[in-house]
């Protein structure tokens, strides 16, 4: 049972997604700046400077995993004994 009336929940709806526009667009507005900066030093390799006020450091990040699918078409047994399970809940909200 919903605690908002239908007009209560639509208005928190619209600011959600505005909200998500916003970041969307803020998201997209970093990334270009981080692009800017990183051209204008003319690198293409890890690097570490420093201004006044600020501090800069480029460098690789590797992520290493699994590939789950690999492992359980090719060792099911296995896959089966170290494969973990997540469960989380999701809001999801579109336009009606």
């Amino acid at each position: 049972m919903c605690k908002f009336t239908d007009r209560q929940l639509d208005n928190r709806a619209k600011k959600l997604k505005d909200l998500q526009s916003q970041a969307d667009a803020l998201k997209a507005e970093i990334d270009s700046l981080k692009a800017e900066i990183i051209q204008a030093m003319e690198i293409e390799g890890p690097f570490k400077t420093a201004t006044d006020h600020y501090k800069f450091n480029y460098f690789e990040t590797v992520k290493q995993s699994v590939d789950g699918k690999r492992l359980s078409q090719d060792m099911p047994d296995v896959y089966e004994q170290y494969r973990k399970e997540s469960r989380y809940m999701t809001l999801k909200v579109t336009v009606a």
